[in-house]
């Protein structure tokens, strides 16, 4: 496995007030199948010209296949660029309800960070990705989700599919003008 744990972590103004530690057996919500199939799809050998993909379904319900690996002749390659940025969201929500493999949103998803902070620690073998909002209202946050941006095989369109949903029980309550921080930390 490429990545043994994922650590969820959030925070209230500067201060840590929860943790989800996730592997494959620790009640099997470690994320959707879409983190599974893309791991596969990467360490996939694949011969000369030829290509590997992976199907995922976007936030909008859709089954959409994205090709990982590819003869760079085609732009509809999942890492290219030309059609839209290939970045990744986190997501917060108020929705409830365990998370599943097959989530493939947030039930009640609020706002969202386009710009999460990456950090790359090969020292210690921990990338992070941090997002991070600060509201002018009180808010409730009872789910977190990690999403990619990518593009579609066989289109220059580009669609979000989740790679993690984590439910926090019980939920945050984030008082105005307070950042409040999520950070994925996988761990090697």
């Amino acid at each position: 496995m490429v990545f043994g744990l994922l650590v969820v972590e959030d925070y209230i103004g500067g201060r840590l007030v929860g943790r989800v530690v996730k592997d494959w057996f620790s009640g099997g919500d470690l994320s959707t199948v879409n983190y599974v199939r893309l791991v596969g799809a990467l360490l996939t050998s694949v011969p000369r010209y030829n290509s590997v993909s992976f199907s995922a379904v976007d936030v909008d319900g859709v089954s959409r296949t994205f090709i990982v690996k590819a003869n760079v002749g085609d732009v509809s390659w999942f890492w290219n660029t030309y059609g839209c940025d290939n970045v990744f969201m986190i997501a917060f929500g108020s929705g409830g309800g365990p998370p599943a493999r097959t989530d493939y949103k947030l039930s009640a998803g609020f706002t969202s960070d386009w710009s999460p902070s990456l950090v790359v620690d090969e020292g210690a073998g921990v990338v992070v990705i941090e997002g991070r909002f600060i509201d002018g209202v009180t808010r409730s946050v009872c789910e977190v989700g990690l999403f990619l941006r990518a593009t579609g095989a066989y289109s220059t369109w580009c669609f979000n599919f989740l790679m993690d949903r984590t439910v926090w029980s019980p939920c945050r309550t984030i008082p105005p003008g307070t950042p409040y921080i999520v950070r994925y930390r996988f761990v090697l």
